[in-house]
């Protein structure tokens, strides 16, 4: 039987994790599942595995080969799936760039540009096509990407787009989602000034607070790289502490490092991740304690808290984020003080936010 079988058989698997599957497929798998789409092309799970496949640069398959199948299969969905959540899915494997790597294909993007503006006009009011279609063009065309994204309202995302247009950003790891490539000249151009000048006149913490993340997160890994030498810093630095100044409980603008690597650095990915994915990486646990007075009083509920875990598994900050009141004493300073297994994301340390619900029953200890 093909390896590819028993991955998928029986099996509700997510777009990541056909992708991923894709990525450790063998030649003959891939040909099978190539195969299989003449006689059923609307296939999702396939055309995913092998979206993965080719965005993994197969050795063995030539280049033009990869670019081909891989822009054909990412076309597919465009055109016939645009609301897929695989375009709201990083590491993007299925993104198309313009230029400046090896699987950069000008002829596919502006093809894949052109499907999604047909999709969004044939759904004017669907946000979520407009996402994805953002998230798409960012890279290639920003200026619309920007636009979408305030049309629907997500100002942080298009604080990041103008994080990689001002860090010249041109292309990302299919694989890691690790900038790739850049063209600093970007920078300097009429747009850039101009990005530059929205960041400086806004009053929008979300979209500040996006650029600056944007700008300390990617520019540590350019920078380090050797791949930029502009001090991003001195920008990034400011605007988080704008974006603090007007969310001052939103720890993605607290706990970004901002300070200029050494070449050669390994920095850390700063990223969110769902709780339920992290609890088992808890090494020092203790619970927050029942309020004496709110458990006479029968008081019960969940408190959210949100927390930010530095790369040597230990808290670097602890804020709660909503909860009956009587209940959330102490509850931060609790949590600050338990201790994780310090996490690796596709070889870098990681610097993981998360939300905490804890529970508060009279019938039992708090729970997370």
């Amino acid at each position: 039987m093909a390896v590819w079988s028993p991955v998928r058989a029986g099996s509700n698997l997510t777009a990541p994790q056909l992708i991923k599957a894709g990525a450790a497929l063998k030649q003959g798998d891939a040909a099978a599942l190539e195969k299989g789409l003449e006689k059923k092309p609307d296939d999702v799970d396939a055309r995913l595995e092998l979206i993965g496949y080719y965005s993994s640069r197969p050795a063995g398959v030539e280049l033009q080969t990869i670019r081909e199948r891989r822009a054909a299969h990412v076309m597919w969905l465009i055109e016939k799936d645009p609301k897929n959540d695989t375009f709201g899915y990083g590491p993007p494997a299925w993104h198309i760039s313009r230029k400046g790597d090896s699987l950069s294909d000008e002829a596919a993007f502006n093809n894949a540009e052109a499907a999604w503006k047909k999709q969004i006009q044939a759904h004017p009011k669907d946000h979520k096509v407009k996402q994805y279609a953002a998230i798409f063009l960012q890279l290639g065309d920003p200026e619309t990407a920007a636009g979408l994204f305030r049309e629907i309202g997500d100002t942080r995302a298009a604080g990041s787009v103008a994080a990689n247009y001002l860090l010249g950003i041109i292309a990302r790891d299919p694989i890691t989602d690790d900038p790739s490539a850049v063209d600093e000249a970007q920078r300097d151009s009429d747009y850039g000034r101009r990005i530059l000048g929205e960041l400086q006149a806004s009053r929008d913490a979300a979209f500040q607070g996006g650029a600056g993340f944007g700008l300390a997160t990617d520019g540590a890994m350019l920078y380090a790289d050797g791949k930029i030498n502009w001090d991003y810093s001195k920008l990034a630095g400011e605007l988080l502490e704008r974006a603090r100044g007007l969310e001052p409980n939103k720890l993605d603008w607290a706990v970004v490092p901002t300070k200029l690597p050494a070449r050669g650095e390994l920095t850390p990915r700063v990223m969110r991740v769902e709780w339920g994915k992290l609890k088992g990486a808890v090494k020092k646990y203790t619970p927050p304690k029942y309020p004496a007075l709110a458990k006479q009083n029968r008081v019960q509920g969940t408190v959210g808290v949100d927390v930010a875990i530095g790369t040597n598994g230990k808290v670097l900050k602890a804020i709660v984020l909503g909860g009956p009141k009587d209940l959330t004493f102490g509850v931060a300073e609790t949590i600050a003080e338990w201790e994780f297994a310090p996490i690796v994301v596709a070889g870098r340390p990681a610097i993981l936010l998360t939300a905490i619900p804890i529970d508060f029953n009279v019938t039992s200890q708090p729970v997370r």
